[in-house]
């Protein structure tokens, strides 16, 4: 599992390409402002996002469709988010203490 981007905000689509290939597998991921930070799962199936609205979102890397309603946590600064190792959770990281 390995982290992207290692700056601070990644403007514009998410494009997905095939490492060994260089296809383009999708470019339809599109997080509604501009990204913090994305996780593959384990199996690299599904992206995980977290945007500057405080959102993480989880997607389908192959279609680039939304799998999940956005995670939120009232009233929090959501900086990152990453999977377990298992791939069945999603723990997020807050900027602010509550």
């Amino acid at each position: 599992m390995s982290e992207w981007p290692k700056s601070d905000r990644l403007l514009g689509p998410v494009t997905v390409i095939e490492a060994r290939t260089g296809r383009l597998v999708s470019s339809s991921i599109r997080h509604p402002v501009s990204l913090r930070t994305a996780h593959w799962n384990r199996d690299s199936r599904r992206l995980l996002t977290v945007g500057g609205n405080d959102e993480a979102r989880v997607w389908d890397a192959d279609t680039g469709v939304e799998l999940l309603s956005p995670l939120r946590t009232p009233g929090s600064q959501m900086t990152r988010a990453t999977w377990s190792a298992d791939g069945r959770f999603i723990a997020t990281i807050d900027r602010k203490s509550t």
